[in-house]
């Protein structure tokens, strides 16, 4: 179907929104095995986003260079990949001298370096059509695998 500029409201507008995963699951656990240790997770996931596909083309002379090949249906037709990201937290407590308590921690995220690909290229006329632009770790992407030390002190 094509796209027409001057008909935003036509039927083929109606694609999934770019925000529209069929999928989401987040998953959290707490485990104390005793000594003042205490490890927690945070597992999520979610299914592809949609991304729009376009011929790369004006195919109906209307100078706009965002028609739909035929083949295509709707507005963000194409599914990018999924993501998954599982954290960790291991914290240990202390008492101090008086009131105060310590409490070490050590978190990672992106335990298992996902790559989370997105950012599609849509234009079937590139060289690169279907292909992911960004990974975990780019800008707006999301962590690739990091960790990160703290220290809290209550007083």
């Amino acid at each position: 179907m094509l796209l027409d500029a001057t008909d935003p409201f036509a039927d083929v507008q109606r694609g999934a929104s770019a925000t529209d995963a069929r999928h989401r699951v987040t998953i959290s656990g707490l485990w104390s095995p005793g000594a003042g240790f205490m490890l927690s997770s945070v597992f999520r996931y979610r299914s592809a986003l949609p991304y729009n596909v376009v011929a790369g083309v004006d195919l109906n002379r209307d100078g706009v260079n965002y028609d739909l090949p035929p083949d295509v249906v709707s507005l963000n037709s194409g599914r990018g990949a999924a993501f998954s990201q599982l954290d960790l937290r291991l914290s240990k407590g202390f008492s101090l001298a008086g009131h105060g308590r310590a409490e070490i921690q050590v978190e990672g995220f992106n335990v298992f370096n996902a790559r989370n690909p997105g950012g599609f290229v849509g234009n079937r006329r590139s060289a690169v059509h279907g292909q992911p632009t960004i990974y975990a770790g780019d800008f707006k992407a999301g962590e690739q695998r990091i960790a990160q030390f703290g220290l809290r002190l209550e007083f």
